[in-house]
């Protein structure tokens, strides 16, 4: 836990907080303005990590903006076999979106134990971004 903790410490303040915006992850993942993303790419960066070590595959984050208006753009979670996020999964990425940094610790903890991942284990994550 200490390795965690050190580096949920180093967080940058922008990603720290989270907006009073409704969150909800969805097929198409996160999609918000652009001002609202930094915590929650923060926050699906943690969950892509402990999916990575859950499965003991590769997972990835695609940052994307696609067709939509320029300020409009989102995050997702690519599966090990390349499709969207299970839908088990996409349940804890809204959760833990919705936490304020203060309680990442303890929810990276408890989900860990409950799901029985190898905190310590490795982690594969690939980013992408959409270049459209």
């Amino acid at each position: 836990m200490e390795i965690m903790d050190y580096q949920l410490k180093d967080c940058p303040t922008e990603c720290k907080k989270i907006s009073d915006i409704s969150i909800s992850y969805g097929t198409s993942g996160f999609r918000y303005d652009a001002k609202y993303l930094p915590p929650i790419v923060y926050r699906v960066g943690i969950l892509a990590s402990l999916h990575s070590k859950y499965l003991n595959a590769a997972v990835g984050v695609m940052i994307t903006a696609s067709h939509n208006p320029e300020k409009d753009n989102g995050v997702k979670i690519i599966d090990s076999n390349g499709h969207m996020l299970c839908q088990e999964w996409e349940k804890y990425a809204t959760d833990i979106c919705k936490l304020g940094h203060e309680q990442l610790l303890s929810f990276i903890d408890k989900f860990s134990k409950d799901m029985n991942i190898n905190i310590l284990g490795p982690a594969t994550v690939y980013i992408g971004q959409d270049s459209r």
